[in-house]
């Protein structure tokens, strides 16, 4: 199995990183699965925003029809 190695340039800074095919294939996988969770984390933000605005009154609500047309 090889080891990750880096390519360094002045002051130690990683220029380039070498993975393994497998190590590589499980960091996409793992990004992909980050990206995700990302997506969904910042979609349940955005919704609880809207809540509080709506809540506050800064917001109107929106009818159960306008909300199924955003789906």
């Amino acid at each position: 199995m090889q080891q990750t190695a880096y390519q360094t340039e002045i002051r130690d800074r990683r220029k380039v990183v070498v993975l393994s095919e497998k190590e590589w294939k499980r960091f996409q996988s793992d990004h992909a699965k980050l990206k995700k969770k990302l997506e969904i984390l910042l979609g349940i933000q955005a919704s609880v925003r809207e809540v509080k605005e709506v809540q506050s009154g800064r917001r109107n609500p929106k009818s159960f029809k306008a909300f199924l047309d955003e789906l």
